[in-house]
C-alpha cells in the first residue's frame, strides 16, 4: 500500500470514491469504484 503515501494518488482517490459514494448511495461502492478509478488513473499518470 505504498501509493497512499504519495498525495497525489491519494486526492485523485477522494476525487473518485465522493461522486461514486453519492451516485450509488453507498460508501463501500464509492470506496471501491476510487480505489479502481485512482489506481488506473495514477498509473497511467506515472508511465508518461
Amino acid at each position: 500500500m505504498n501509493q497512499f503515501k504519495d498525495n497525489q494518488f491519494l486526492s485523485s482517490f477522494i476525487m473518485f470514491s465522493i461522486p461514486f459514494a453519492l451516485v450509488f448511495d453507498s460508501v463501500i461502492f464509492g470506496i471501491l469504484f476510487g480505489y479502481a478509478f485512482a489506481q488506473a488513473f495514477y498509473s497511467s499518470g506515472k508511465d508518461k
